[in-house]
């Protein structure tokens, strides 16, 4: 079956969640890592970050990070990701959920994922 490449005018959005309850360091340190990443990569990273209870947040404060505080441990991941979604420009048209704590031996692996969703529109 031969697919036709399509051409997607849009950027491509790398959205992520953090939440850290128990406040590990390695957690953060991970983020830290996976943001550089991104960033070097050339990409626009929007995160969602939940914290628990009187917690502080970890993120900075920008236009592409959505801060939820909660009472609630269950199901927020995903119930995050999609008000993350609901918030992103429509600018974007290829979207790549990735777990913060992914490292990719692949320094294009960005570029190559556009690529791809370019050519099997999912």
């Amino acid at each position: 079956m031969l697919h036709q490449r399509m051409h997607l005018p849009g950027k491509l959005a790398v959205l992520t969640t953090h939440f850290n309850s128990v406040g590990y360091e390695r957690t953060r340190n991970n983020y830290k890592v996976f943001a550089e990443n991104v960033k070097r990569q050339g990409a626009d990273l929007w995160a969602v970050e939940i914290v628990f209870g009187n917690d502080n947040f970890f993120l900075p404060k920008n236009e592409k990070t959505i801060q939820i505080q909660t009472s609630d441990i269950l199901w927020q991941k995903e119930a995050a990701l999609n008000v993350l979604i609901k918030n992103l420009p429509k600018e974007y048209d290829k979207i790549v959920w990735v777990d913060a704590d992914l490292i990719f031996n692949n320094n294009n692996w960005l570029s190559e994922t556009a690529s791809k969703l370019e050519e099997y529109p999912v």
